[in-house]
């Protein structure tokens, strides 16, 4: 029989049928980034106000939320979906914060010990190093920190309490120290002979410190730890005293680098 040509018989296509790409998934995708937002936001503790990061991670329990519920659209997609690795990243991201968090009290105050310990140390090197100054020039103490540097103190990082680190390269480089540049508060005109519990040098700033604590240095070598509650009205009461006791000899005092 022949064909008609008004009417030609269709061909079938013999090229195979693709099958459709499966979508990603949006609630795979935002839990992701909340997982990694709250993680940011966590290591930023230290940087942001105190209260950004906390705002953060209240972004925490909606990865985990958002992440079991896209596995599960996922799973119910029949291959329609896709972005598991992203929901499974997500809730590891949401997974390793909370971890994180409820180590960083203890993580915080071994870190903030550890500095402590440090601006302790520096303090103690600068008494020692104004004890060895007030025996060369007949027992005053240096009225600044450049006077000690290099000579009786040879380590710039003595001048840095690392709560809130000045630049010690510059002392370096330059061999000079500004009183700008320290991170300490020297308190000029006394003698190695005044009373001990003169105060003769003292942290210039705490904000960076956990606890705010700040350290004093006495004129007989102790440093004293005042915490934040008794800081201020403390530090007064002794610089008070140790401006009395210049004045009954006939002195007085000045704060270099306040």
């Amino acid at each position: 029989m022949a064909e008609d040509p008004r009417n030609p018989a269709r061909v079938p296509d013999a090229s195979p049928s693709v099958p459709p790409q499966p979508r990603r998934s949006r609630l795979a995708v935002i839990a992701l980034i909340l997982g990694i937002n709250s993680l940011l936001c966590l290591m930023s503790m230290n940087v942001l106000p105190d209260f950004l990061p906390f705002v953060g991670l209240l972004t925490l329990p909606l990865s985990f939320i958002l992440g079991v519920a896209a596995m599960i659209v996922i799973y119910a997609s029949k291959k329609r979906l896709s972005g598991i690795w992203m929901a499974l990243g997500g809730l590891a991201f949401a997974l390793v914060t909370t971890f994180l968090f409820v180590l960083y009290p203890t993580i915080r105050k071994v870190h903030d010990h550890a500095r402590a310990n440090v601006c302790r140390g520096n303090l103690r090197q600068i008494g020692a190093a104004c004890r060895a100054y007030a025996s060369d020039n007949q027992d005053w103490m240096p009225d600044d920190f450049s006077a000690l540097f290099p000579k009786y103190l040879s380590e710039a990082q003595a001048f840095s309490c690392p709560a809130h680190p000045s630049k010690w390269s510059l002392i370096e480089r330059t061999g000079r120290v500004d009183p700008t540049n320290t991170s300490y508060v020297l308190v000029g005109g006394l003698k190695s002979s005044d009373p001990g519990v003169c105060v003769l040098a003292f942290d210039r700033d705490t904000h960076d410190r956990g606890d705010r604590s700040t350290f004093v240095l006495c004129l007989n070598g102790d440093v004293r730890r005042e915490h934040r509650h008794s800081a201020d009205s403390t530090l007064k009461s002794l610089l008070d005293a140790t401006h009395e006791a210049a004045r009954q000899r006939g002195g007085g005092i000045r704060l270099v680098g306040e």
